[in-house]
């Protein structure tokens, strides 16, 4: 039956598109896809092994104690009806305004439901469905243009087009050289893993790797579910994310213009030379970060190599503290942890992990100093984030593509190389014209890749540019 309806979409001149991963990357693509009009609109099929849709890692969560790290008029999943979100979240509660931070499942439900509402018309018409299955393997077929996805104890389907859609790695890996680690019942290797800190006791004193905004959720979920122990949270430069303003920062027009040869240093300084006059003025840093972030993938691509990797070795941690801000009111709850000396911050490294009795013993190396220190926790927790090695992280999917060369990861090692609204680019350095990837694993062109409105602009124009073609063919 799919067959046949693969078939006639293909002697209407519109495309068959496979998503594989109904996060919200995938949720945001198939909204925009068939919001398409209806005689460009391509016939889809998504994706999604989990058993919720549109939730992905970030709105997975159903702790209210994890709040959205950006407020809600700018969290729309339609870029040309910015209040979308903030519509729906109002009518289900009245207090919600534009500067509200929500919670992330609530968050979630917003895109499950506009997905959903999107989808009917177009499910009782036959041209969509969704398919809870783990795509295993995509084969280009030969001699053609198109592909056979296979997927895991079911039949395999054809697609015109496939979009990658898959979201994060998994979790980087701490300490590989201790086999241990790994299944040892005090450590936490994945957060986000169902039930992962279920188990923890009040009074265990807790070691957490990672200073961002993961260990701020595994700090506030612990402490909503009764922890009282110690909390120790230590990362290479021991920054914590900073916080986004009380009120709405005011909009601010940006002088700042690097050149493409100039220096890093001539870049921050730069920066810092706008974020004095932005102050002059009255207006707070975050404001000149806010009027930076739509330029950000330009400014990415004017750097070379050489300057990418010294940006990523020397200035990223001080980015993402910036960039990826605390809700006021998580700023507010952590920084009371950290005046009562609940929550300990430092910046260390984790050089190993010995067994003491019931506890762990951390040998950790403050920054800046030669001599370790021992520090025992109860219980340590990864909340390092992504791996962004897709080779040795990534879904077993993307790793047997990039083996095969169908698809390539970045020298850098921060996710897939693509090219115009999402090409996938291959080993050989040759850009597909019917496979896509979309989201964080765009990350080597983009940077700015992760965040709602970055990722809802890529599904808009990936699905606009599908339907220009199609309108062209017809």
């Amino acid at each position: 039956m799919l067959r046949a309806r693969t078939e006639s979409s293909a002697a209407a001149g519109l495309p068959h598109v496979v998503v594989v991963g109904g996060g919200f990357t995938g949720a945001a693509l198939v909204v925009h896809l068939l919001r398409q009009p209806a005689r460009t609109a391509p016939r889809v099929t998504l994706l999604e092994q989990a058993p919720r849709v549109g939730r992905g890692v970030a709105y997975g969560t159903d702790a209210a104690e994890h709040l959205l790290n950006v407020p809600a008029a700018r969290m729309s999943l339609l870029p040309e009806d910015p209040d979308h979100f903030l519509r729906w979240a109002a009518a289900r509660r009245p207090a919600v305004g534009p500067y509200s931070f929500l919670p992330r499942a609530l968050y979630g439900q917003y895109v499950a439901d506009t997905l959903r509402r999107t989808a009917e018309p177009a499910q009782r018409a036959g041209s969509y469905q969704q398919i809870h299955a783990q795509a295993q393997d995509v084969l280009e077929l030969e001699g053609r243009r198109g592909f056979v996805v296979q997927l895991a104890e079911t039949a395999p389907i054809a697609a015109d087009v496939v979009v990658l859609a898959n979201g994060h790695g998994s979790p980087s890996v701490l300490l590989p050289d201790d086999p241990f680690l790994a299944v040892d019942p005090r450590f936490c290797a994945d957060p986000w893993a169902p039930g992962a800190l279920q188990d923890v006791m009040p009074e265990e004193s807790v070691a957490l790797v990672g200073t961002g905004l993961t260990m701020v959720d595994v700090v506030l979920q612990l402490r909503a579910q009764g922890h009282r122990g110690a909390l120790l949270a230590f990362s290479r430069h021991g920054l914590l994310p900073r916080a986004h303003t009380t009120a709405p920062a005011p909009a601010w027009r940006l002088a700042f213009e690097p050149a493409a040869r100039d220096s890093l240093a001539a870049w921050v300084s730069a920066l810092r030379a706008e974020v004095r006059r932005a102050a002059a003025a009255g207006a707070p840093w975050q404001s000149v970060l806010d009027a930076l972030r739509p330029r950000t993938a330009e400014l990415w691509q004017r750097l070379d190599a050489r300057r990418r990797r010294q940006f990523l070795e020397h200035l990223r941690p001080f980015w993402e503290a910036h960039r990826h801000r605390m809700a006021p009111e998580a700023t507010a709850r952590v920084q009371a942890l950290c005046a009562s000396g609940a929550l300990a911050v430092c910046a260390a490294r984790l050089l190993r992990v010995q067994r003491d009795g019931l506890a762990l013993a951390l040998q950790l190396l403050p920054r800046g100093q030669r001599q370790p220190r021992l520090h025992t926790a109860s219980r340590l927790v990864n909340c390092t984030g992504p791996d962004f090695n897709l080779q040795r992280a990534g879904d077993p999917l993307v790793r047997r593509m990039l083996q095969r060369g169908l698809l390539a990861q970045d020298p850098l090692q921060l996710g897939l190389q693509t090219a115009g609204c999402g090409n996938a680019v291959r080993a050989d350095g040759r850009v597909h014209a019917s496979l896509y990837v979309l989201g964080p694993a765009r990350r080597p062109l983009l940077w700015e890749t992760t965040a709602v409105p970055e990722i809802a602009a890529q599904a808009r124009a990936f699905a606009e540019s599908l339907a220009g073609a199609a309108a062209q063919a017809g």
